[in-house]
């Protein structure tokens, strides 16, 4: 049996400018010019179990939050992804 974790914080910003445009012109609705940041916090967690008899077994969970830095408005998110894995064994064939 074994428990596993880990936590990790990711930022991206993108600064997006079409030079060429006067300022106040919008593209795709859109303004000329823009910043946009973001931070992902991440956070896994799994449990696993192997039996003598080969039976094995794993389940983990991963928790995904992103923040939205900046006046696009924008929400962040937050969700959760399950991963369930087993593995049973093969008897031997006799030839």
């Amino acid at each position: 049996m074994g428990v596993d974790r880990a936590l990790s914080t990711e930022q991206a910003v993108l600064n997006e400018s079409f030079a060429d445009l006067p300022a106040g012109v919008l593209v795709n609705s859109l303004p000329a010019s823009q910043r946009l940041e973001s931070v992902l916090n991440q956070g896994i967690g799994s449990r696993f179990t192997n039996h003598p008899c080969g039976f094995f077994a794993e389940g983990e969970a991963h928790w995904y939050a992103q923040n939205n830095i900046d006046d696009s408005g924008q929400p962040g998110d937050t969700f959760w992804q399950l991963n369930a894995f087993c593995r049973l064994p093969v008897p031997a064939s006799k030839s």
